[in-house]
């Protein structure tokens, strides 16, 4: 039976006082754990929620990857590196660096949008309606929406500068998810990470965690079949991911990966953080 006061005692004990030392890891999961609470307790402006979030995936992002670099560093010059290992790292390091440039582009778009709203804001001002002449204008003929041709995907207006953008900030997208909770992983095992102490605590943080999931996707997402079908989707691949990595980047026995011991393992901790930047990725705000 899993131990919540247990699971009290390693949140306190560990994960707080991680924070207070800038243990990258545990300040990852406790910022996950405060969005998750005021996006389902506090009413927060859609845009000030989105501004926090964004800038929140943005550092986990970068710290990800810059611990993620440093592991890859030691790897590429060991005594006798891995060929397999350098591929991973290689692959790991591609993926990364769209991760960063998306979390570049999605807070740059959040951060125009909050700062052109508060520039609408306070420029607001109270004018008397003017009368404007009655104009009849010709109506258009109705268009089926099968009629309207989507552009090309190599064509100029696909190809331009404005919808590079656009697609890089919507960091929503299936790439982007993937992207994200594929270097959050490897930040996870490569970066000090405080994992559970006992078999009953890693369940118990296993359980906590995915009621809080389903707290959040319960407020914070528009379907709530969709954010179920989000968590089911991102469980099954994120452990999978946590499985591989964990063997062969964070030199993991299968034999534990594949037993209780996941639970006190790295693992749980990578798989925990990929589904919860998931989530905060898919949700409305």
């Amino acid at each position: 039976m899993a131990d919540f006061s247990g699971f009290s005692d390693y949140f306190s004990n560990t994960l707080v006082k991680g924070v207070l030392a800038g243990e990258p890891t545990s300040i990852v999961i406790v910022g996950v754990l405060v969005l998750i609470l005021l996006a389902v307790f506090f009413k927060l402006s859609q845009l000030v929620y989105a501004l926090v979030k964004r800038f929140f995936l943005f550092l986990v992002v970068l710290l990800s990857l810059y611990f993620f670099a440093v592991n890859f560093q030691d790897k590429i010059f060991s005594e006798s590196p891995d060929m397999f290992i350098l591929a991973v790292g290689i692959l790991g390091l591609l993926i990364g660096l769209v991760a960063f440039v998306i979390s570049v582009f999605s807070f740059h778009s959040s951060y125009s949008s909050f700062k052109a709203r508060s520039g609408e804001d306070s420029d607001t001002e109270i004018t008397l309606p003017k009368k404007k002449s009655v104009v009849v204008e010709p109506s258009a003929p109705v268009v089926k929406p099968t009629q309207i041709q989507q552009p090309d995907f190599f064509s100029q207006q696909f190809l331009s500068r404005q919808a590079f953008s656009e697609s890089m900030a919507s960091d929503r997208s299936l790439l982007a998810v993937l992207s994200y909770a594929i270097i959050a992983q490897f930040g996870v095992f490569s970066g000090v990470t405080v994992s559970a102490p006992s078999f009953e605590v890693g369940l118990a943080f296993f359980i906590a965690f995915f009621i809080g999931a389903f707290i959040f996707i319960k407020t914070s997402y528009h379907s709530y079949a969709r954010g179920i079908t989000h968590l089911v989707l991102a469980s099954v691949f994120g452990f999978g991911l946590s499985i591989v990595l964990g063997h062969y980047w964070g030199t993991i026995p299968f034999e534990v990966l594949l037993s209780t011991g996941y639970f006190t393992s790295h693992a749980l901790v990578a798989f925990v953080t990929g589904i919860a930047v998931s989530l905060l990725m898919g949700s409305k705000h």
